[in-house]
């Protein structure tokens, strides 16, 4: 059928004449047809009275639909791949958590069956005499003792070796042997009561950490520990039982 635009018209002021004037636009019939159902023919362009078609006007925003695609779809893979490596993430967190929270419940089981075995291997059975107890006893005494002066020999060995790390770990380990809830140098100096001592340790630290003398510190550390340690509320190195002999004596 005809389609007729009609015609548009514009007042406005004309600065330069200083008067007022009008625009118009005539009024237009197009002529339009229709495509029947099913045909696979294009509709036929219309032709405006400026020479311009209408298929021509209704091309620029299909193309620009068509050149907008790529992009939104790059940034919608962008957007899954992200959300992707997000979940993973949160389920890697989930398992290295589960695992570590695993791995602790499992050690502290190993560990109370540990301790169970040994009450029970050292517990004496009913019937048992009074006498044999006692020795069981005395033994097991000695056996403490003698690990503690084998600790307190490594230790010092290490003190004359002069490396600064292997000290201080052998005397850690001798000290966590002689005295409870030493966890670290820091503990270890708090329960220490002989000023030496814990200047000694001090210098270890220093050795350790701040690029001071380790042989110097080692020979410390060998010099205030060689009787043993001075416990807070405790005897003095010489007064304990398991102390070594002098490694200089008079």
């Amino acid at each position: 059928g005809a389609l007729t635009i009609p015609a548009i018209t514009l007042d406005w002021w004309n600065v330069d004449q200083n008067r007022a004037e009008q625009a118009k636009v005539p009024a237009h019939t197009l002529k339009v047809r229709g495509v029947a159902a099913g045909s696979a023919s294009p509709v036929a362009p219309s032709v405006h009275a400026g020479g311009t078609t209408a298929a021509t006007a209704s091309a620029s925003p299909v193309q620009g639909a068509a050149a907008a695609s790529p992009a939104s779809t790059r940034w919608r893979d962008v957007a899954v791949a992200s959300f992707a490596l997000w979940v993973l993430a949160v389920l890697a967190a989930g398992a290295w958590w589960w695992t570590r929270k695993r791995g602790r419940r499992v050690a502290a089981v190993n560990a109370n069956a540990a301790d169970r075995t040994e009450g029970s291997a050292t517990t004496p059975r009913t019937g048992v005499a009074a006498g044999h107890t006692g020795s069981g006893d005395a033994t097991h005494a000695s056996a403490a003792r003698v690990d503690l002066k084998a600790l307190q020999r490594s230790a010092l060995d290490a003190a004359r070796a002069g490396d600064a790390a292997e000290c201080e770990r052998a005397l850690l380990a001798w000290a966590r042997a002689s005295q409870s809830g030493i966890a670290n140098a820091g503990a270890l100096r708090d329960a220490l009561s002989e000023p030496s001592q814990r200047e000694a340790l001090d210098a270890l630290q220093r050795a350790r950490w701040q690029g001071a003398d380790a042989e110097t510190a080692c020979a410390r550390m060998l010099q205030a520990f060689a009787h043993g340690f001075a416990w807070r509320g405790g005897d003095k190195p010489d007064d304990r039982d398991d102390a070594l002999p002098p490694l200089y004596p008079s």
